[in-house]
Order: C-alpha cells, then structure tokens, then sequence
C-alpha cells in the first residue's frame, strides 16, 4: 500500500507534527478532562445515591480517583515530553536513525533502555520495539557481565567510558562490540540518560584474523623456506630464516636480525654491495638473479646465487633477499671448465702434433711428385691435378693449425688478451667463412690470468655459435676494460635466438655462463628473431 505522507515520518521513527505536545495543548486536554469528569461524576452521584451523607462520602472518593488518574497521566505524558526534549537536545532525529552503527539510549538509574536505533536492532537481529524497558544487562553473554559492570564504573567516576566486549543476538550467538558510552546530566548536574555508541566488529575481526593467519602462513614459508631469507631495511637485517642461518653459521636466525648486510660480504666486495644498496634504495627495482661471493661469521668465504625484491610494509620498502649457497655447484662447475680446457687442449695438441704433421708430409711428398714428373717431362695435366691436390692439402693444413691453436691458445694474460682475441677474429674467415673484426679498448693490466682465459672462451663460443648455428655473414668483438672491469661484446646479423628453448649451442651455452660465473660476472643475450644476436658479459670495478 503506498505511503501517505504523514505516515512516511512515522514509519522512520520521526515524530508527526499533529502529535507533538505543547505546553498549551496539555493544559487544554486537562481542563477538558477535569470537567467532563466532574460534570458527569455529580449527574451518577445525585442519580445513584439518595443519602446526602453517603453521596457527600462517595464525592470525596471521586475527586481523589481523579487526582490519581489525572496524576498518573501526568507522570506518563511528562516523561514522554522529556524523551522528546533528550532526543532533541542530544541527538539529532536524522542522525540518531541513520548512523551506520548503533545507538542506545538508557536510563541512568534503572539502567533500562529507553530507544535504540535502526542500526542497532539489526546487528542483533531484532526490531526496534523489542528493546524497550530492556536491561542493559540483557544485551551481554553472562560471562560477560563483567565487561558491563566496568562500564557502569567508569562512567560513575567520570562522564565517558569505552571498552570492547560481546553482544548477543536474537538466535543467542555472540558477536564483538566496541561500546563508547557518555552520561547526559540534568540542568541540576544529576545523571538522568546514558547514550552508547555501539560498534560491531565482526567483520573488522574477520578481517583482523585474516590478515593473521596470511601472516602466520607467510612466517612458516619464510621459516622454513629451503633457500636462505633475509628482509634488510637498508642495510640492517631485520628478519632471518633457518637456512640463512645455517648458511652463515649463525646459530640462529636471532643473531643475524640487527647485524649490517656488509658484514655478510667480503671486503673486496662490500663496494659493490654498497652500489647495489644504493641503487634499490633509490629506484625500488629488483636485483636480478646473479653470483657472487658472501662472508660466514666463522670468517670463512663462500659462493652464493642471491636475487632481491622490494617488499612494502607499514608505508616503508623493505629489500627481500633470496640466496643460496652454490660453492659445492661453483667447485664442480670449475672442475667441469677445467676438465673441459683441459680435453680442448689435449685434442688441439693431437691434431697439432699428430694430423697437422701428417698434412704436412702429404703435401711435401705430393710437391716433390710433382717436380719429378716436371724434371720427367710428363704431361701439363697429369702436374695440374698434382698442383691442385698440394693447393687442397695445405688449405687442410691451414684449418687444422687454426683449429689446434683455437683448442689450446698461446698462455693468456691480462698482456697477451688483445693479441689472442685478435688472432681468433683473423682465424674466424679460415675457419668459418665468416668475416670477424675486433675493437679493443682501455686498459686490460689489472686483468688476471683466469678473467683473461674465460673471456677468452667466452668470446670464441660466442663467434663460433654465430657462425655455426646463427648463420652470420658478419661479427664483431668488443671489448673495453679497465683495469678489473670489463664489458665484452659479440655481436652478429644472424637469424638471432629461437624465441623458444635454444637447441643451438645449448652445451655451449651453458659452459659460458658457468666461466662467467666463475670470474663474477653478468652474462646475457639480447636477440630479436631474423635481427642477430648480442652477447654480453660484464663485471664491475671489483674482483670476484
């Protein structure tokens, strides 16, 4: 049924204007009242009683029924006024039934509710009339009582009173509550009404247990994660996992928590450790995955694989570190290089020693043929074939030695780099057929003997996966250095790197980032399909 306008305001709990009393309206109700009941009172009198003393006795009795009931409404329509008046003068209509929590309104003597708004009726599953003349004590779990009774305390030693607690719903389950509840005092100071705001707080506890149990799960991950953690603010560490802790010999994750990050890096590489720190605190940008070489407390240096991640918590950027001890893998690794060098030199040796040798007999033998049968006058055909055979040999001859000098170079150092990188760009046309040009730059002198031999490797794979699998018709070496840094470059205009796994050359691959691992640096492809292929292999001022 549609609403009239004058129910509309009732229906929201907001007085109608015809009923609103006014001093004058109840002086008017009472003086009606008072003469309807003292006319007819006296026609019932002289009709119903003959004896003058009995209807004298019977009108004293009337006149105090009357007083009575007049009182009686008095009382009641008074303290309707003084609601009236409370909720006016504390509460504003509107926003006593529109809050989004709820509001009680209580006597502060009997400790009974007097209203309660939309809100608070619905978070207890009830209506609004439900509530009235109702205990406070009725809305608290009995084992709650206390909560309600250290309220009342408070709010008797002074005017205000908050604390957190349980309500009770209509079906009997509890919920929490935050109960903010001020005393409204009379013109005269006494305590006449106690209003509570009422706030629940289901969902900000589900939402508080949620955010513990992520927690409590991301703590057992961090615990007990395989890989060692660390959470750095800065350069302090603040959090430390199990494995961390057996990493570098601590004992226990507490005796990492406070200590420097730089405590946990050799001297020779706490420069660049700085570097890095650095730069995450001013840009926030992960630190990709690479190697380097890490400190035990017991003094001892090992070789780690770390990565880092910005980590935000409480508006600050905490550094998430991941690290592993790899000195096992790094020692194998070396081991594998080494047998690898090793059996590349062995093999240039033989063919040195063995078919290079043998080439080389052949064509001596094939040229002193030939100038026998020129002294013998044979035919120019015969001497041709003769000629074109020698030609053939010592080409073979040619790609042999290159070979073997590629397998097993001259002893390279920081001095002889330049020299040996030259000879293998020159060797790349005999070899390949592939044009290959050097650019050397800077000052190699700080360089040691191990940088020198794998850089060394590193280019000659790069040139010989260019020209074998990525089917190059030009490459180029460049290579600028400083002292200890570095930065190798080789470069092709292949059909560049599947976008897939690169079948081509995978071993070799592999081997150079194992030989960039081992000297401290950075190694990676930068390729576009059809576009060619770089290789980059760098390392900054410090030495692994």
């Amino acid at each position: 049924m549609k609403r009239t306008p004058r129910q509309a305001p009732a229906e929201r709990g907001v007085p109608r204007r015809g009923l609103a009393w006014q001093p004058w309206s109840v002086v008017a109700v009472y003086v009606v009242a008072a003469s309807v009941w003292v006319l007819v009172s006296d026609r019932i009198v002289r009709v119903s009683v003959g004896n003058a003393g009995t209807a004298e006795a019977f009108a004293s009795a009337k006149g105090l029924v009357f007083v009575a009931i007049t009182a009686g409404l008095l009382y009641l329509l008074l303290r309707h006024l003084g609601r009236e008046a409370l909720m006016r003068r504390v509460l504003p209509t509107t926003v006593f039934e529109s809050a989004g929590f709820g509001i009680a309104i209580s006597d502060a003597h009997s400790r009974r509710l007097i209203a309660v708004n939309q809100a608070f009726a619905q978070a207890r599953g009830r209506r609004r009339g439900d509530f009235a003349g109702w205990p406070v004590a009725r809305l608290f779990p009995e084992d709650r009582e206390a909560d309600l009774r250290r309220l009342i305390d408070s709010l008797d030693e002074g005017e205000h009173g908050v604390m957190e607690s349980e309500n009770l719903r209509a079906d009997g389950s509890h919920f929490p509550v935050r109960i903010d509840a001020t005393v409204v005092r009379d013109a005269a100071g006494a305590a006449r009404y106690c209003i509570a705001f009422v706030f629940d707080l289901s969902e900000s506890r589900k939402t508080e247990q949620a955010l513990a149990d992520s927690e409590r799960r991301y703590r057992d991950l961090f615990d007990h994660s395989p890989i060692g953690k660390l959470v750095c603010d800065g350069e302090r560490i603040v959090m430390a996992n199990e494995r961390a802790s057996d990493m570098f010999r601590a004992g226990a994750p507490a005796q990492l928590v406070g200590r420097s990050l730089l405590e946990l890096v050799p001297e020779s590489r706490r420069g660049v450790v700085l570097g890095r720190l650095e730069r995450f605190r001013d840009t926030g940008e992960p630190v990709p995955l690479q190697q380097d070489r890490a400190l035990r407390l017991d003094g001892q240096e090992i070789d780690v694989e770390f990565m880092a991640s910005p980590l935000l918590e409480g508006g600050r950027r905490l550094m998430h570190v991941i690290l592993q001890d790899v000195s096992e893998r790094s020692a194998l690794e070396r081991e594998i290089i080494e047998i690898s060098t090793a059996e590349q030199a062995r093999i240039g040796r033989e063919i040195h020693d063995g078919i290079c040798q043998q080439l080389l007999a052949t064509n001596l033998m094939v040229l002193g043929l030939e100038r026998r049968m020129a002294r013998d006058g044979a035919d120019a055909q015969p001497l041709d074939s003769l000629r074109q055979i020698a030609a053939q040999i010592e080409q073979a001859l040619g790609q042999a030695r290159a070979l073997a000098n590629g397998s097993a170079p001259v002893h390279i150092d920081a001095a002889s780099l330049q020299a040996s990188l030259q000879a293998m760009a020159a060797s790349a046309i005999s070899t390949y057929g592939v044009p290959c040009e050097l650019e050397f730059s800077g000052d190699a002198q700080g360089m040691d003997q191990v940088t020198a031999t794998h850089l060394y490797r590193i280019a000659q794979e790069a040139v010989a996966n260019a020209a074998k699998h990525a089917h190059a018709s030009r490459i180029e070496i460049r290579l600028e250095a400083h002292g200890p840094a570095f930065s190798l470059r080789v470069e092709d205009d292949g059909v560049g790197l599947p976008e897939a796994d690169p079948a081509w050359g995978h071993l070799g691959l592999s081997i150079m980032r194992y030989r960039a691992r081992i000297i401290g640096a950075s190694l990676g492809f930068l390729s576009r399909p059809g576009g060619g292929t770089q290789v980059r292999c760098e390392r900054d001022g410090a030495t692994p």
